[in-house]
Formats: structure tokens, sequence, C-alpha cells
């Protein structure tokens, strides 16, 4: 698998926005505003250029297979975005995904990577569970319950 990162990706930013628009759809269960998908897209972008920010974009056979986009914070990595198309799941891409997303955040030398996931994405929950994740804690976002997560990073400093 290939993959591609920094300014390249911006070749990429169409499948970049429907990844975006599709997370939304499965997370709150409805589309996401243009306002917000507007912020999303410059922000996504933008990051590419940051060195605190890591997305990256996976190829297969010069097929796109998937998409993550990690930030670098004070005493951790957060996952912004982790997507594998719908008709590419179950077929070993994610996890293969997951894994060199994990040596990335690694490279940043924190213990922990943290994200969010909605109770309603219940694939996605099980899928982060078989790789290693597990819930740490539960809120309410506006109206909807969102389980905290977060994975142990092996290097450490």
């Amino acid at each position: 698998m290939n993959y591609k990162s920094g300014p390249q990706i911006s070749k990429y930013r169409q499948f970049l926005f429907f990844s975006l628009r599709e997370t939304a759809r499965l997370s709150y269960g409805y589309r996401i505003s243009r306002k917000s998908l507007a912020h999303l897209k410059t922000s996504i972008i933008r990051s590419s250029k940051d060195p605190n920010f890591i997305t990256e974009i996976a190829i297969e056979a010069d097929s796109i297979v998937g998409t993550y986009w990690i930030h670098r914070r004070a005493d951790h990595v957060f996952l912004l975005h982790f997507f594998i198309p719908h008709q590419l799941r179950r077929r070993g891409f994610g996890s293969e995904i997951w894994s060199r997303m994990i040596v990335r955040a690694e490279e940043y030398g924190m213990p922990v990577l943290k994200f969010a996931v909605s109770a309603r994405n219940t694939k996605a929950l099980g899928f982060y569970a078989r790789n290693g994740a597990h819930i740490t804690d539960t809120e309410m976002r506006g109206g909807m319950q969102w389980f905290e997560m977060e994975a142990q990073l092996q290097k450490s400093i």
C-alpha cells in the first residue's frame, strides 16, 4: 500500500471531502451543514502543511482505499478522522491503515492516541476494539451519546 501526505493530499481533496461527509452521516445520522463542511475542508487542507498534523491517503493498485487525520496535542495524539469506503470494508484495509497510523502517531513520542466515536457508529466501535482501543468515558453531546476512546502507543518518550 502507498500513502500520500502533506501537500500531495490536495490532489485527493474530493475523496477527503466525501469521507468527511460520510463520517458525519454515520456519526450524527444526518448530512453535515455546508458551513461545517466548508470549515472542515479548509482545516484538513491547511493542516497538511502543519507538522502537528498528519493526514494520509492510502492507495492500493491505483485506487484510494482510506484516509486518516491525526493531531499532536500537549500530552497525546488525537484522531480527528478515520475512513474506509463502505464497499472496501472487511478486506483488511482498515487494519492495515490503522497500523500505519499508529506507527506515525508514535513518531510524536506521546503515550496515547485518543478519539471519540458516536454510539450510533457500532461498526466503528467494533473495529476500534478489535484493533486495541478501549472506551475510557462516555458523554452526551447535542443529545447524542459519544464514547471517548484511546489506544496505547508503544514508542512514547
